[in-house]
């Protein structure tokens, strides 16, 4: 890899940390504000998941659009959620109906998924396959992070008399600042493009994935995502209006989780380093189906952050492993299979959200759905286990599994990332 290409890597760090801004201004704190508001379960759970349905139906249809200019693509869905975070701020000033707010939110999610594979794509491109897990594990973490600081940050603003409005007006302005920083990127290497083939080097240690086994993962992934979305949209109700949490309170919950995901990020990739992204998903999956139950034990506000640190371990790991399970098939041309696979989670997560929202306004108390929702996503977590062994290369065994897990699980290593969160001189230099 050229050198250029490493200047293009770091700099991504700075388009990623506006971007952090962006979100960490924006998408929790518009669920929390609009929830305050007073709106239904049905509203709620509509809020939650149809904006990413249409993001997804999106991602099934640029994809297959884009055949050149990758970059020209990707800026315009920075111009989408551009115009979705001024709608918002709209709806907030105007109090405006609540048609107005779901365009809003729909608008941000179709620009930011549709975003996502492009970037992905893009970047992949600047980056040798054997360094891609690294590169993007560590940006991952340095992403996350920055999210949770400015996230805790503008809960003290909040209660500082900052207002909403201008929380999203800065996340508005982060955006544009992030869009220049990345046509800033594509226009410096208009001219420098490195194909997938010239990327990938002679490392026979991965093994490429089976379609029949990646349709699987999607498939399975997808009803998995079904038992999650039966009360996840739901804990920040049961937070705001059962906990009865403060502002603060209910802010460093809802950001603890990312601490998890980037100390924890790097042992992902480690256990990852063998291809074996499939084992990631497998083992993720268990962990996530007995968060639910979990929740229903106490209400001891130490007891929930531990349990929001290790939903953040797990579903970032979770995320992370999709993403390179689908590099290893597709290196430098993964955005259809990406699509794809977010046009399925995404559908099966709207139906349970619905469900979910359903059940809810039917008189299902809250933990009545948290036990639901965990029974349903062991089950699935299982089925997807079980239909995952039909194939011999994600074929999951008890050693494997644990094997596994004491890896991602380790502290010492989550401890030393602390300081790979920031890309600094010396890490530069090496």
């Amino acid at each position: 890899m050229s050198m250029f290409s490493k200047n293009v890597l770091k700099l991504t760090y700075l388009e990623g940390l506006f971007y952090a801004l962006m979100v960490s201004s924006t998408e929790t704190y518009a669920i929390y504000y609009f929830t305050k508001k007073g709106i239904s379960g049905t509203e709620l759970a509509l809020l939650t998941t149809l904006p990413v349905l249409l993001g997804a139906i999106g991602q099934l249809i640029i994809p297959r659009l884009v055949k050149k200019n990758v970059g020209g693509f990707l800026l315009l869905t920075h111009l989408i959620q551009f115009l979705g975070l001024g709608l918002i701020i709209h709806c907030v000033l105007f109090d405006s109906p609540f048609l107005a707010v779901l365009t809003g939110l729909s608008l941000y999610w179709i620009g930011g998924q549709n975003a996502a594979p492009l970037w992905l794509d893009w970047v992949s491109h600047h980056c040798k396959k054997s360094t891609f897990a690294s590169y993007l594990g560590q940006r991952n973490a340095f992403v996350v992070f920055a999210t949770m600081i400015f996230f805790l940050l503008f809960s003290l603003l909040l209660e500082n008399g900052m207002s909403f409005v201008q929380v999203f007006s800065l996340g508005l302005i982060a955006r544009l600042i992030s869009s220049i920083v990345q046509g800033f990127l594509i226009f410096k290497t208009r001219n420098v493009f490195h194909s997938a083939s010239e990327l990938v080097e002679d490392k026979p240690c991965e093994e490429v994935m089976d379609k029949d086994v990646l349709y699987s993962f999607f498939c399975w992934g997808g009803l998995f995502r079904f038992g999650v979305t039966l009360c996840s949209p739901f804990f920040i109700t049961y937070m705001i209006n059962d906990l009865k949490l403060t502002t603060p309170e209910f802010v460093v919950l809802s950001a603890i989780p990312f601490l998890g995901r980037a100390l924890f990020q790097a042992n992902w990739v480690k256990a990852t380093e063998e291809g074996r992204s499939y084992y990631g998903i497998q083992v993720a999956c268990l962990a996530i189906s007995a968060l639910p139950i979990l929740w229903t034990f106490s209400a001891n506000y130490y007891y929930l952050i531990a349990l929001q640190i290790m939903s953040g371990i797990f579903w970032g790991g979770i995320e992370l492993t999709q993403v390179l399970m689908i590099q290893n098939h597709a290196y430098g041309s993964s955005r259809k299979f990406t699509g794809m696979q977010g046009a399925i989670f995404t559908v099966f997560s709207v139906l349970g959200a619905l469900c979910g929202g359903y059940l809810l306004d039917s008189g299902f108390s809250i933990f009545d759905i948290f036990n639901i929702s965990t029974i349903a996503r062991f089950a699935l977590a299982f089925i997807l286990i079980f239909q995952a062994r039909k194939f011999q290369l994600s074929k999951l065994s008890l050693r494997h599994g644990s094997n596994y897990l004491v890896t991602v699980l380790s502290i010492r290593p989550s401890l030393s990332n602390i300081m790979k969160v920031v890309p600094t001189r010396s890490r530069r230099s090496k």
